[in-house]
């Protein structure tokens, strides 16, 4: 006899007969591949299936250790998911709770929307969400309120010990959420050119003469941490796209035709005595 498999009530059951008596085996999951790969299995184990051919009954094992993979995978994402979501909810309230007052009390009077002292405007950060888009604001913000720089000393009011600790420790768990939350993702990439120096290596790898047309080119400018690679720093502009068209033509000076091929010397060749000192070199 075949099996039958019913769901009722997100209870997936499916039965079939050996010879010992009737087996039921229940399962509370009704994810549609999961169901497709258990009932190919069981429409396989017909009584005597196992012994006439072990090769099917090891591929119906096969597609359930393939489908309980597949349930694992988006049970993971699934709970992974939630547990960001529930993170940013604690955030969310937490900030309400302990960071908000303390704004109020201690910094919206000298950095609020009538007064911003140092160009700091903290009234605009309502929830975790915003906080969060705006590290750099709020790394300054820990690093005056965890050395005291903040509120200062002359001011009316001081915050307890225990107000400053809390909302440092919010801060940090901000910061450590907005880590997990992002973990892996580089942000974006720039576009870019290439450097001088890579410009150079390219040409001297593709032609096998160490050409440098980049000579005449401006020095590449740095990026605010003093790399020279950025995209952030290694823009185009009209006058530099000129000095690129003048490295190409430098470049097929330099190419030399022969009868298998082609060639770059490390010289420009434009005449027949450059090509004749080409073969000379070449020989000796």
């Amino acid at each position: 006899m075949l099996p039958w498999n019913e769901a009722t009530r997100g209870v997936l059951r499916f039965s079939y007969f050996k010879r010992s008596g009737h087996v039921t085996i229940e399962m509370t999951q009704t994810d549609p591949p999961f169901l497709h790969v258990m009932e190919l299995f069981f429409m396989k184990m017909e009584p005597g299936c196992r012994k006439r051919d072990t090769r099917l009954w090891l591929d119906g094992v096969r597609q359930i250790g393939c489908g309980l993979a597949f349930l694992t995978g988006l049970l993971l994402v699934s709970e992974t998911v939630r547990g960001q979501d529930s993170d940013a909810k604690v955030l969310d309230r937490e900030f309400r709770s302990t960071v908000t007052p303390f704004l109020k009390a201690y910094c919206l009077d000298c950095h609020g929307k009538d007064r911003q002292e140092a160009k700091l405007n903290l009234s605009g950060y309502t929830t975790a969400g915003k906080v969060a888009s705006s590290h750099q604001v709020w790394e300054t913000v820990l690093e005056r309120i965890a050395s005291k720089e903040m509120p200062p000393k002359e001011a009316k009011r001081q915050p307890a010990a225990q107000d400053r600790k809390a909302v440092v420790a919010w801060i940090h768990s901000a910061r450590d959420h907005e880590a997990r939350r992002n973990a892996g993702d580089p942000g974006p990439v720039l576009a870019r050119r290439l450097s001088n120096a890579e410009y150079n290596g390219s040409i001297r790898d593709l032609t096998g003469s160490d050409i440098r047309p980049t000579r005449t080119f401006p020095v590449d400018p740095a990026n605010s941490a003093g790399f020279d690679n950025s995209g952030e720093s290694l823009a185009m502009s009209p006058a530099l796209l000129r000095k690129y068209l003048e490295a190409s033509r430098e470049v097929v000076e330099h190419l030399v035709l022969k009868p298998d091929g082609i060639a770059f010397a490390s010289y420009p060749v434009v005449t027949d005595t450059d090509r004749d000192r080409y073969c000379v070199k070449r020989i000796v």
